[in-house]
């Protein structure tokens, strides 16, 4: 239905929107970026081939003639994937057309998966780092910046693991100030995501805004604007811009662990609590079932592009019985068994994460009745 309105909206006049360029980014991939918009698109060197096409003139019922006279395919298998290929341009704001509304649920839908953070802008990337300071990182030798992230790593697991064998995992204690635990905690996730900013910066990414959300609009979390990483073509320089956070957490941990025992009676109680809260931050943003670090720098890895987006979208294909868009249409077996086993442990988990939490506070509730 949706691809069928594209093609009684298509004319003469399709074309790729003001402004967007051809870029090779992540893998040498190449993809579609409009700077209007922010968005990227990943892009085939067929799909190059027929956004030429459509900037040299040709109408889209000419790029399906041309397309059937090159590689000798009937139009019943050419004019519904190049009907798809413009749906999904259009919706990525590609063309030069608006893209079509989305309706109940699927828009509901669509707007989570695209933007699972509702953002709260507090810095932009020209405040962020002034002129001397990205002069200074452009110094910083590449290697240098990959050995201090696991010299730290390693020595902030070390004191953590040494903490937790000498007095066990933190608890609550009575004296608790959330006066301070709350301030530092900020503090903390504040610096978290300046140091994503502070690497890739060093590679030579523009960081677009930095800001408090809330993650699936429930959890709040601070966050950095990492769009522009998939202009990094090298997999360890992106993988390096996501571990960073998980490596901070840690060393956060690990600060507070010395304080902890290097203090007594009401401040060595406030860290410890510290401790065990910056703990399970590290524990959950190393979770690859999240929306994290640790999913990002295994996508970087394996070469993967949105694995989480593509993965539950493959999943809400087949579970509503919609076609598949063509980024998943050719997948191989293996990649869609992979996706949909993922897409399903990502639902269950949060699921019952959202139980727990849930649990927790009615308990809470009920012992102070």
């Amino acid at each position: 239905m949706q691809a069928q309105k594209v093609r009684e909206q298509a004319d003469d006049q399709t074309r790729l929107a003001d402004g967007v360029e051809l870029v090779y980014g992540m893998n040498d991939q190449p993809m579609l970026y409009n700077p209007n918009a922010g968005n990227y698109v990943r892009i085939s060197p067929l799909g190059i081939k027929v956004v030429e096409w459509i900037n040299q003139s040709l109408t889209v019922d000419e790029v399906i003639e041309r397309l059937m006279k090159d590689y000798r395919k009937p139009s019943e298998e050419v004019k519904p994937a190049v009907d798809k290929f413009f749906e999904q341009l259009r919706q990525a704001r590609m063309l030069n057309t608006d893209p079509i509304p989305q309706e109940g649920v699927r828009r509901s839908v669509g707007s989570l998966q695209k933007r699972p953070v509702l953002r709260i802008p507090l810095i932009t990337s020209a405040r962020a780092f002034p002129a001397p300071l990205v002069n200074r990182l452009e110094l910083i030798p590449r290697s240098s910046l990959y050995l201090a992230c696991g010299t730290v790593a390693l020595l902030a697991a070390c004191m953590v693991a040494f903490y937790f064998g000498y007095r066990g995992f933190p608890a609550i204690s009575g004296s608790l100030s959330w006066l301070i635990i709350i301030p530092a905690l900020m503090f903390h996730l504040c610096l978290h995501e300046m140091a994503h900013a502070f690497v890739l910066r060093k590679f030579g990414i523009q960081i677009r805004q930095a800001g408090i959300g809330l993650l699936y609009y429930i959890f709040p979390i601070a966050y950095v604007d990492t769009t522009d990483t998939y202009r990094l073509r090298n997999k360890y320089d992106r993988a390096m811009a996501a571990w960073v956070g998980p490596v901070f957490d840690l060393a956060g941990a690990a600060i507070s662990a010395v304080i902890s025992l290097s203090s007594s009676g009401w401040w060595g109680d406030q860290f410890q609590v510290l401790l065990g809260i910056q703990f399970t931050i590290f524990l959950f943003n190393v979770n690859p079932l999240l929306p994290s670090d640790g999913l990002r720098t295994i996508e970087a890895l394996m070469g993967e592009f949105n694995l989480r987006r593509r993965a539950l979208h493959y999943l809400l294909c087949k579970a509503a019985f919609r076609p598949l868009p063509n980024y998943l249409v050719h997948l191989p077996k293996s990649k869609k068994i992979q996706y949909a086993l993922y897409s399903t442990l990502s639902i269950a988990y949060f699921i019952g994460l959202l139980y727990m939490i849930a649990l927790y506070s009615i308990k809470a509730s009920l012992s102070f009745q």
